[in-house]
């Protein structure tokens, strides 16, 4: 019996491994693809995954913010630009000047010194 189990359990741990890939590419879609329809997709799939570390949910809601706004539906840009902009506030990214964006005009790009 004791034999049965070990294989079950190495087959559950690797059968979570595809799931943590697929977070990953999916936000890398979400950043860098050019097609506001797939960013969306790839956005919504990588946000709502348990997984995901607060920091990379913040690239998440910007970036699909940026693709609903792009596609002119302001209604749901605004909502994702809520969300990042909350956040952001309690990002470590907050505390420094040269990184934050411009908050009341999101889609903008950050005030810093390479710009």
């Amino acid at each position: 019996m004791k034999v049965l189990v070990l294989p079950a359990a190495t087959l559950a741990l690797w059968a979570g491994a595809p799931a943590m890939a697929a977070s990953y590419d999916d936000l890398q879609h979400c950043i860098h693809d050019d097609d506001p329809d797939r960013i969306i997709a790839a956005c919504t799939q990588f946000i709502s995954a348990a997984d995901a570390s607060s920091s990379d949910k913040l690239a998440a809601y910007y970036s699909r913010g940026l693709a609903w706004r792009a596609k002119g539906d302001e209604a749901h840009a605004g909502k994702d630009f809520a969300v990042w902009r909350k956040l952001f506030d309690d990002s470590p990214l907050n505390r420094d000047p040269n990184l934050r964006p411009d908050l009341d005009h999101p889609g903008r790009p950050p005030k810093s010194p390479l710009y």
